[in-house]
């Protein structure tokens, strides 16, 4: 016998059941978010009254790029799997029949050229965003793993550090090189003279409130306040806008990357 669940309520269940799974939480927000989407469109329905034309209204709506859309579809298709599975849609329905992948345009990425590293790094105004944009360039990791790399995994002795890959859930020793050593030193020395730490701080810390100074003509964020307080036990927020913040004020035009072009 067929059940009778609502969007909303089965949208709690099935984020409960990815847990249970041990999904990784960026594959449950992204979920979690694009289920939001679909019922803020179709409102909070009987899963079992979910038809082709609910799908067709949602895709209208947000209009997303064919990178997002096909994310977007293959969650919404994950879903409705897991819903008919449970008994919450009939067998033979698939409100998504007919929506099919989008192809994706090759887009050329920004890359900045090697022997302008060290004048890149020389302009940046903040120790923290330069430290962020020399492990972004020589570690060459993405910068959901930099932010996580904690004191205890940098070994200068060994020239390595650990870092944890969430792609492949296992962990990974980069080699240090000598310019990412000497950053790093640089690093290091201003770091604990600023605040006390222990094997357990992160390598980028984030920073207590009011940590950005206003240009007094424009009254615009202008950049990081050398003087504003960090807190060595909460990574590095959105990491993304630091170095999209340095490369734009270096003459860099960017438009949906940030980490990915370092």
């Amino acid at each position: 016998m067929q059940k009778k669940v609502r969007l909303n309520e089965a949208g709690n269940e099935y984020i409960g059941h990815l847990e249970s799974r041990l999904c990784a939480p960026g594959t449950i927000r992204s979920r979690l978010t694009t289920i939001k989407q679909f019922r803020d469109v179709a409102g909070d329905i009987y899963l079992h009254d979910i038809t082709p034309y609910h799908v067709d209204q949602w895709r209208a709506k947000y209009g997303w790029g064919p990178s997002t859309m096909n994310t977007k579809l293959g969650n919404m298709k994950s879903f409705f799997r897991w819903a008919r599975n449970r008994g919450y849609m009939p067998p033979d329905n698939d409100p998504l029949f007919g929506h099919t992948r989008s192809k994706v345009p090759v887009r050329e990425k920004h890359r900045i050229p090697q022997e302008k590293w060290n004048d890149l790094l020389e302009n940046v105004p903040h120790p923290l965003e330069r430290i962020l944009i020399a492990c972004g360039l020589y570690l060459m990791a993405r910068s959901s793993e930099l932010i996580n790399i904690r004191l205890k995994d940098v070994d200068l002795d060994a020239g390595e550090v650990l870092v944890y890959r969430f792609k492949t859930k296992r962990h990974d020793r980069l080699p240090i090189c000598l310019e990412l050593d000497a950053e790093l030193r640089r690093w290091l020395t201003w770091y604990l003279s600023k605040c006390e730490t222990t094997p357990e701080s992160y390598l980028l810390p984030n920073r207590q409130k009011n940590h950005t100074l206003r240009d007094p003509r424009t009254g615009r964020l202008k950049r990081l306040d050398p003087e504003a307080p960090l807190n060595p036990y909460q990574p590095l927020s959105r990491p993304h806008r630091n170095v999209q913040h340095v490369l734009r004020t270096l003459g860099y035009t960017l438009e949906g990357e940030g980490g990915h072009t370092l």
